[in-house]
């Protein structure tokens, strides 16, 4: 029977564009002694559905603990393989998983039970009052069936404890081996022992590979004879067939026009995803036909089957790789190209992929064909040391040509030309890669330095395909939430969700896919080290199993559970309080500020309802609620005490109602109208558009006038001065004539006139009147003074400017200065130029 056919596996990793897994390629162990058969974990029974199933669950766990004593047996031998370990660990799965269940099962019952014998009391004592024979016959089955169930736990949490003891030995047996495998010396590749060995091995070597192949030509003519051929031979026309859609057909699915100088980035990244499937796809689809033609024919005997399915898989990663690289670099493109690398460098790494993919193909090739023949140990080792060295050589070229012709790129276009930058500590981590690979293979560690070059082509390529999935999940995220994208639109339709928490949930869900990306490349690139998904598994589920804190066991899932509980009967809530907003309110008669309360009300009975439903889905009751409350009543005396005080303020506001969404208000020196009023604060919006945030114990505490707390009616006082030669009585006449035309001041209460005062320069009037909306104050006030400023304008009375009479006392001595100083400028006589200048010429 031939083994499991290799390129299933790599068409899965192609299919989940997550790479291929080269074939390990480390040093041969002598063949060990296979361990002692474990027995199955026994199939789970049916719960019972009460506390009498802990006898079922009881025998269960019987069975698991013989099986983890015979697996616990089996460690004591020193001569298991990784393989051994490895089906240990497997076994060791089924009675973890059991145990975990019976725990899950059995804790809630267990606390059921508590609860009610809580509820039934303690026994009565000596010379109180008898109870009913009901209560103590209920008394007695429940306390039986709760240490049926304690036991049971407590067996179940022991044999946890073997279980996890078991996995860490398993662990640190394995990543062991694993070390004394890499770390294994053997003859270094200038050895002469290793040639002379290896050259003397060499005759029988061929003459074991032509024994091979004439037994597969003479196998394949009895075939042909036979006429089975046919089916070979199809499948060679169907690989053909893929070939040409390959290199003719396809290329046009994936284009990229060199004349489109500016694509968005997320047209790149699916260009490039499209590259990789149309090139990779046909290849992986030839290779499975042909290998299971081969198959049907059984033309592959157990020595020939290895090397026909490496040879396959390893064609498929040449086509995948190339493609991706091809994706990603775009030479020649670089309007398409994701990386961030120059020109030169692009051309040189995607030479550098095809000749890496083209030297994993020749050597693993070469090698399995060493293998299946049973060729010398020395053989092995000199091929493993050849693939590794002509590895490190590739890389070692590639770095210096990627170094050299990035210096003259930049000499051409000048002191700085933009790269990646990564690309320095990549270049020097390469050098470092590179220097080890090659003592390691000088030195005679052949199998320290096969496994970093697997590592290197493993993680270069995971990585690759890593950074492609990432930039295709965040454009394409980015790109369907644009606000005017129809998804993005029948989003906000349908779910009645605002641009702004559209937003959110689009960063919210690509970051999580990002994450879970990056969590899978973690947990690929750490699988060849001897750390697996079952180890990383087994440890988040003993995580969350949880803690046991007294009486309530807090375990991750029910914290998650919580959270999506309190998160739905959010949503809930709003989507009530936005059908009471917008649907059941508005069909009532109900004011405005009335309307808000109801539906702040209704928020904050969600909101209680939604902590009470999440803390009852973690355990905890109402009770237990009630003592955390006032275990933290003393702190909210101290540091929470502002805090509680605007909460209560904020129910007060709600239930008395002294200002109201959409009243004018004026506090202290603002005034404006209420907007908002919330858990904490209240918001005011001034005049100026400015929001105020006044807190709600001020609101409560303080003196706030509310203009339209009663009504909206209003009063107006425009006052006016007028000279002292008008009358007074046409004054009053005009001023309540004014008051009276305009259409918006009421009739009743009457427009009335004040003669205030005798001014110092005016005598000054006061028109008092009332408006119905207090809000259009402001505009009839000042339409009042455009009237009454024409109508007194008409009738000749003026409005006076301020007047003041000076009166300046003590000027005589001022007098007598300016007379004495007008005499003597009098007589001083005129010089005697200016007296021949006025004489007549």
């Amino acid at each position: 029977m031939t083994r499991p056919v290799p390129i299933l596996r790599v068409a899965a990793a192609i299919a989940l564009a997550i790479g291929l897994v080269l074939p390990a390629a480390a040093q041969d162990a002598p063949p060990q002694q296979q361990p002692a058969p474990v027995q199955a974990a026994p199939a789970p029974a049916a719960e019972t559905g009460n506390g009498q199933d802990a006898g079922v669950h009881r025998a269960q766990l019987d069975g698991v603990r013989a099986q983890l004593d015979q697996i616990e047996n089996a460690l004591t031998r020193q001569d298991l393989s990784d393989d051994d370990l490895q089906r240990l660990r497997q076994l060791l799965e089924a009675p973890a998983a059991r145990i975990q269940a019976t725990l899950t099962a059995l804790t809630p019952k267990a606390d059921a039970v508590k609860a009610r014998l809580t509820q039934l009391g303690a026994a009565p004592e000596a010379g109180a009052a008898p109870e009913t024979v009901e209560i103590s016959r209920e008394r007695e089955e429940r306390s039986r069936s709760l240490k049926e169930l304690e036991d049971t736990i407590r067996l179940a949490r022991a044999l946890q404890v073997q279980s996890e003891q078991i996995r860490t030995t398993l662990t640190e047996r394995r990543q062991a081996a694993f070390t004394r495998m890499i770390f294994q010396r053997t003859h270094g590749l200038l050895s002469p022992d290793l040639w002379s060995r290896m050259l003397s091995a060499l005759p029988g070597e061929f003459a074991a590979l032509s024994t091979v192949t004439r037994d597969w030509l003479a196998t394949f003519e009895r075939r042909a004879r036979s006429g089975e051929v046919l089916a070979l031979l199809a499948a060679l026309g169907i690989g053909l067939a893929l070939h040409f859609a390959r290199v003719r057909l396809l290329p046009h699915v994936a284009r990229r026009p060199a004349e489109v100088t500016d694509p968005s980035r997320l047209r790149q990244s699916v260009t490039a995803l499209g590259i990789v499937l149309a090139q990779t796809v046909p290849v992986l689809a030839g290779a499975l036909v042909l290998y299971l033609a081969l198959e049907s024919i059984q033309l592959l005997p157990p020595r020939v089957a290895p090397i026909v399915g490496t040879f396959l898989t390893s064609l498929v990663f040449l086509a995948f790789v190339r493609s991706l690289a091809h994706g990603l670099i775009a030479p020649g493109l670089p309007a398409w190209r994701l990386v961030p690398v120059q020109e030169g460098t692009a051309r040189i790494l995607v030479t550098a992929v095809t000749t890496g993919s083209g030297l994993v193909l020749l050597f693993t090739t070469v090698e399995r064909i060493a293998e299946s023949i049973g060729a010398d140990y020395a053989v092995l080792v000199f091929l493993r040391g050849v693939h590794a060295a002509a590895i490190a050589a590739l890389l070692a070229v590639t770095l210096h040509r990627t170094q050299s012709s990035g210096a003259s790129e930049e000499a051409c276009l000048g002191p700085y030309v933009p790269d990646s930058r990564a690309g320095g500590p990549l270049k020097a981590l390469g050098w470092l890669v590179t220097a080890i690979i090659v003592i390691a293979c000088l030195a005679g560690y052949i199998a320290l330095a096969t496994f970093l070059v697997e590592q290197v082509v493993w993680v270069a390529t995971l990585a690759a395909v890593l950074f492609l999935l990432l930039v295709l999940v965040e454009e394409t995220f980015e790109h369907a939430i644009r606000p005017d994208s129809r998804f993005a639109l029948s989003l906000q339709t349908s779910l009645g969700l605002r641009r702004r928490a559209l937003d959110q949930l689009s960063v919210l869900v690509g970051g999580t896919i990002r994450i879970l990306l990056a969590i899978g490349a973690v947990v690929l690139v750490l699988a060849p080290w001897g750390i697996e998904s079952s180890d990383i598994l087994g440890s988040l589920r003993s995580g969350l199993a949880g803690i046991q804190l007294g009486e309530v066991r807090l375990s991750p899932t029910a914290i998650a559970i919580s959270i999506v509980t309190f998160l739905i009967v959010i949503v809930v809530t709003r989507a009530v309080q936005r059908w009471l907003d917008q649907k059941f309110l508005p069909a009532t008669e109900l004011d405005s500020g009335l309307r808000n309360s109801i539906r702040t009300a209704a928020g904050y009975l969600g909101f209680f309802l939604a902590v009470a439903l999440a803390t009852a889905q973690m355990g905890l009751s109402l009770e237990k609620i009630a003592i955390v409350a006032g275990a933290l009543s003393v702190g909210i005396g101290f540091g929470l005490q502002s805090v509680v005080n605007n909460f209560v303020s904020g129910l007060i506001l709600l239930w008395e109602r002294p200002i109201r969404v959409g009243d004018w208000v004026v506090v202290g020196d603002e005034q404006g109208y209420v907007r908002r009023i919330n858990v904490r604060a209240t918001e005011i919006e001034t005049f100026d558009r400015a929001a105020v945030i006044v807190p709600n114990s001020n609101l409560i505490s303080g003196v706030v006038k509310n203009w339209v707390h009663n009504n909206r009616i209003g009063r107006i006082i425009v006052p006016v001065g007028v000279s002292y030669e008008a009358d007074p009585d046409e004054v009053a006449r005009i001023l309540e004539g004014c008051a009276r035309e305009h259409s918006e001041v009421l009739s009743e209460p009457a427009p009335s006139v004040l003669f205030i005062r005798f001014g110092e320069s005016s005598l000054d009037f006061e028109l008092r009147c009332f408006v119905g909306n207090v809000e259009a104050s402001l505009g009839v006030k000042s339409a009042l003074l455009f009237a009454i400023f024409r109508k007194l304008r008409e009738a000749g009375i003026e409005i006076p400017y301020p007047q003041r009479d000076l009166h300046v006392r003590g000027t005589e001595r001022l007098e007598q200065a300016l007379e004495r100083l007008t005499g003597t400028t009098q007589a001083t006589p005129a010089p005697a130029g200016a007296a021949e200048t006025s004489k007549p010429s």
